[in-house]
């Protein structure tokens, strides 16, 4: 239920296309101008795409990670603990996201995002978008690209596996307001993640509760005599 209310409310918060003001809008900003169409480089300080090569060595301390380490808004680690070495790094001239980098699926399942809250590298599945601060919000850019994955797969090219190339990416348009406004909608949208997340991890812990009961409630089939 809460997951449906945040999707029937992002609807809400952003603009559809063809508008500048989204359909719902906190009162504060009612009467502010309208929104803005940016494309990404107008307002992206870099983009950064990972090299090709899959480093073979993955015992060391930079995380490398995969869109299966995506779980919820920030990624700081690879479930896999795989990682790799500031000299293999150096030799095969690796891109390092720096912290507070949106990386963005750009191939096959386009849209999903995750903010970096460690230095790390990725496989090709991602780009990099490292937002200039004064003009765009993280968190807010987070929540406008997940919610564009229809548009950024609507863009994309690959007869088997979609892709968007980095140039597409430097082109493609959002629609933006003031950065106070940004702050508002990412916080609104955070304090709906959080409460989405604390009742899955409820969830989570009744179904290993009710594993662990059944186990007791019923008796194993070696020990029940025949």
């Amino acid at each position: 239920t809460l997951k449906d209310h945040k999707k029937g409310l992002m609807q809400q918060l952003f603009p559809r296309e063809g508008e500048m003001v989204p359909k719902l809008r906190f009162e504060e900003f009612k009467e502010t101008s309208q929104w803005k169409q940016k494309r990404l480089e107008e307002v992206i300080t870099e983009f950064i795409v990972p090299m090709r090569d899959k480093p073979k060595q993955l015992n060391g301390m930079t995380p490398w990670c995969r869109i299966e380490d995506l779980e919820g808004i920030y990624l700081s680690k690879s479930k896999s603990k795989q990682g790799v070495s500031d000299s293999i790094i150096k030799a095969m001239n690796l891109k390092v996201y720096p912290v507070g980098t949106l990386l963005v699926s750009c191939s096959a399942d386009l849209g999903r995002c995750a903010i970096t809250t460690a230095k790390l590298v990725t496989n090709q599945t991602f780009i990099g978008l490292f937002p200039n601060q004064d003009k765009l919000n993280t968190l807010f850019l987070y929540y406008i690209m997940s919610h564009s994955s229809d548009k950024l797969n609507a863009q994309s090219s690959g007869t088997t596996i979609s892709y968007l190339a980095r140039e597409k990416f430097e082109k493609f348009e959002i629609i933006i307001p003031e950065p106070n406004e940004q702050q508002k909608i990412a916080d609104y949208l955070l304090s709906l993640d959080v409460l989405i997340q604390e009742q899955t991890a409820k969830i989570d812990a009744q179904k290993i509760h009710k594993k662990g009961l059944m186990q007791g409630l019923f008796p194993n089939i070696n020990e029940v005599n025949v």
